[in-house]
């Protein structure tokens, strides 16, 4: 009741999910010893300023706070809440075979970790990310069978060879919804 009175937007059903319910602990327990203090009438002065102190940080936090009763909780780096744009990238994440050779862009690669071969764009095919000094390594070009990208993220030196890459004849497009693109090589 107390979670729906502070906007517990996002769950379905009414039910919390687990990152608002911890978020509420602090609240619970303060109110919890605040009655206690009250109801045992030891220091009531002090239950009654630590709930008004309490009150006055949830109303004053409600718009630019951080916690799970306010407006920016389900904004951010971690949201509470799938975007479209996440769904978009995990049904493209989904079109690459356990067994592929891919490379994608830097947020990606944690995700198709387990595939035998996995390059962070442009690599293989332009050596980049290798760390200080423009190392000249080069990865297994023949490898990569699927080539994942969300080109909003790309500068001018990453977004020549994706273009390259997608008008060669090379790879086919399978997943195009702009920014986001999966390839796929095409069959020799």
């Amino acid at each position: 009741m107390v979670a729906r009175a502070l906007g517990n937007r996002g769950a379905e059903n009414g039910a919390l999910t687990l990152i608002r319910a911890y978020g509420f602990v602090p609240f619970v327990a303060v109110t919890l010893a605040a009655t206690w203090v009250l109801g045992n009438r030891r220091r009531a002065s002090v239950a009654w300023i630590l709930l008004f102190v309490m009150l006055a940080g949830l109303a004053a936090t409600k718009n630019e706070g951080i916690g799970p009763w306010t407006a920016n909780s389900t904004k951010g780096f971690w949201p509470q809440e799938d975007s479209v744009e996440q769904g978009e990238i995990r049904d493209a994440l989904r079109l690459i075979p356990a067994d592929a050779g891919v490379s994608a862009n830097d947020f990606m690669v944690p995700h198709l970790s387990e595939r035998p071969q996995i390059y962070t764009f442009p690599n293989p095919r332009r050596s980049s990310y290798y760390g200080p000094g423009g190392k000249n390594l080069k990865g297994n070009e023949a490898a990569v069978e699927y080539l994942i990208v969300k080109v909003d993220q790309f500068n001018d030196n990453d977004r020549a060879p994706f273009d390259q890459i997608r008008t060669s004849g090379e790879f086919e497009v399978i997943y195009d919804k702009d920014p986001l693109y999966v390839l796929h090589r095409t069959p020799t």
